[in-house]
């Protein structure tokens, strides 16, 4: 932490049952708690120690390494523990140190002067998270979780370690099931709100995309008052969620011209929706949303306007081998105003997730009225991204090689093969071949959703498929009927995709690797940088 908390406050935060406090030596208002320790291997300056629970581990098991190392207090979930340990130190009781944890954090935050953005979504949460950080970063004292430590341990360990002089926290969301979204925002505590898109990830926990809108939605439950909330407007899902919240907060809405359409997986609920993703409904929520803002006092004094119904949008999308290019358009939602340029974005990367990615960096960049050009030429040097999404190098033998594998859901590998049909078509690269692994956690949709990426594949221009999974034989049954013309290969494992690369000569092609984390394709993308060369 970089602020301290007393000790009163966080008993009170965590509503403890307190064993002992004389064991502190001083008095109970006077003492400041400098660290907050989860690990018993570190010794820190006037810390408390927490002992977290989680499925493989239990630091109750290591109190006595905590109590060497120092630390003022305990914070455990353990009656017993607590009796025994209440001789030697003082003891705070909780029924849930996780969510003890979670609350300190938000205690902390509560005392940050910071504007705290919070996003989540099916897809694009973290990528979409380092482009705004970038954003605002070329002008601002940013902070943002680190990696994609989403969950409630890492919302917990990201706003703790959020500095007193950071003008923007940047905090990602992420869920494995119904409730955990809500128990985070409520320590978030956000100024603005991001979904990205409701897509199929998660499906086989929660059930259904009605059921996985209704877990993201929880982002909003314990936001700044009226905070504003930005949605992809080409999801029918977030569009149906904003009509419902119009009249609480600010509604900003983004789309990418038809390439969020383009990668939907389309599922039989989505039938039952009221409201169609097409320009006439986006832009009549939009003029409602606006209507409604103008008794939104608090969004209205915070930007100094009714900024309500505001649209982006992206338009004459060029994607080459040395990048992309793009143009933004706004619109404010009332009924008499046009699209004007906002700004012009050159990138020297590619692919419709990063220019999703850019366009909500540049939204929330223009909402907070920053210097739009500094955050031109930041995107312009290149993304500062996580390592494992869509990192894309050159090897030798002029190969172009596209590195997706840290993860997959059926709507981010539609939009690998748009990607790679974009290559295609400015490029003199003479074929593509593509590594497909499965993709995990998509439970009774599994089959259906597979078949759905296989028929993308079929259309796409990508020459050679290369599959590995439980659904692999299907897919390419299905791939072979649907485009004879393409070569299509199963494997069983990465040591026989590995081989079998090593063996081709590749010459002048785009290589994709895409799956899911579990089906570690990494490995055998390493193994053909390391062997053919980068």
């Amino acid at each position: 932490m970089h602020k301290k908390l007393s000790l009163n406050e966080i008993i009170n935060a965590v509503n403890a049952e307190v064993f002992s406090l004389e064991k502190i030596g001083k008095d109970l208002q006077g003492f400041m708690v400098e660290n907050i320790s989860t690990d018993t291997r570190e010794s820190l300056e006037n810390a408390i120690f927490i002992a977290l629970k989680g499925e493989k581990f239990d630091a109750h098991n290591f109190l006595e390494d905590a109590v060497k190392q120092g630390n003022k207090a305990l914070i455990i979930s353990n009656r017993e523990l607590a009796e025994k340990w209440s001789d030697k130190i003082t003891v705070l009781l909780v029924e849930n140190t996780t969510t003890a944890l979670l609350n300190i954090a938000g205690l902390y935050r509560g005392k940050l002067n910071a504007e705290v953005i919070s996003l989540t979504g099916s897809v694009g949460k973290t990528s979409t998270k380092d482009c705004i950080a970038q954003a605002l970063g070329s002008s601002a004292k940013v902070y943002k979780t680190a990696k994609n430590l989403n969950n409630n341990f890492g919302v917990s360990y990201t706003l703790l370690d959020i500095p007193e002089n950071t003008e923007f926290a940047i905090v990602e969301v992420g869920m494995d099931g119904k409730g955990q979204i809500e128990e985070c925002a409520k320590a978030i505590k956000a100024d603005l709100s991001l979904i990205t898109n409701i897509g199929t990830s998660h499906i086989e926990r929660l059930g259904s995309r009605k059921d996985i809108l209704e877990a993201k939605a929880e982002i909003l439950t314990a936001t700044q008052d009226e905070a504003p909330l930005l949605v992809n407007a080409e999801d029918p899902y977030l569009l149906t969620l904003a009509d419902k919240v119009k009249s609480e907060r600010a509604l900003i809405f983004l789309d990418t011209n038809g390439l969020s359409q383009g990668i939907r997986s389309v599922l039989a609920e989505d039938a039952d929706l009221q409201i169609e993703a097409n320009e006439e409904s986006i832009n009549e929520l939009a003029e409602a949303a606006f209507e409604s803002g103008k008794v939104l006092n608090n969004q209205a004094e915070k930007f100094g306007k009714n900024i309500s119904g505001t649209r982006y949008k992206l338009k004459n999308l060029k994607i080459e081998t040395g990048g992309s290019s793009f143009e933004i358009y706004k619109k404010s939602g009332g009924p008499s105003e046009d699209f004007k340029l906002l700004i012009d974005i050159n990138v020297p990367t590619f692919g419709p997730q990063v220019t999703e990615n850019i366009l909500f960096a540049v939204a929330v960049a223009d909402l907070y009225e920053r210097d739009l050009e500094k955050v031109k030429e930041s995107f312009a040097k290149g993304l500062n991204i996580s390592s494992g999404r869509q990192e894309i190098s050159k090897i030798n033998n002029n190969n172009l090689l596209i590195d997706d594998s840290y993860n997959a859901s059926p709507e981010s590998l539609k939009t690998a093969f748009i990607l790679v049909n974009k290559l295609l078509e400015t490029s003199d690269y003479n074929e593509s071949l593509a590594v497909i692994g499965g993709v995990n956690e998509l439970g009774s949709y599994r089959k259906q959703l597979h078949e759905d990426i296989a028929r993308a594949l079929a259309k796409s221009n990508i020459s050679k498929v290369y599959l590995i999974g439980p659904e692999a034989e299907n897919m390419s049954e299905i791939i072979i009927k649907e485009s004879p013309d393409k070569f299509v290969k199963v494997f069983t494992s990465n040591e026989q995709i590995t081989e079998y690369l090593l063996q081709e000569n590749i010459n002048d092609s785009i290589i994709l690797f895409k799956a899911s984390r579990g089906f570690a394709l990494d490995e055998v993308v390493n193994n053909v940088k390391n062997e053919i060369g980068a």
